[in-house]
């Protein structure tokens, strides 16, 4: 990992998932503290390549990638799998 790196592995993952249920990326960002075109990057996966996400969100991020609706608000949406 870069020294100067703001995000973790870790971090990519949930910007990625909560991108994908519904979060704008402005938002994501500003909690974050990082910029729009960081959270753009590891989202396109220009930054970040080499993080691959686990496998309880390969379905979900697959759906966002084919821009299916998903109802409710970011707020309701949980991005862990159920009984976790």
């Amino acid at each position: 990992m870069n020294r100067s790196a703001v995000l973790t592995e870790d971090a990519v993952r949930r910007v990625r998932a909560r991108v994908a249920v519904g979060h704008t990326r402005t938002a994501v960002a500003r909690e974050l503290g990082v910029s729009l075109s960081t959270i753009s990057r590891v989202c396109s996966r220009s930054l970040w390549k080499h993080v691959t996400d686990p496998p309880e969100h390969s379905g979900l991020l697959r759906a966002a990638n084919v821009r299916i609706r998903v109802e409710g608000t970011p707020a309701e949406i949980d991005t862990k799998p159920e009984g976790a």
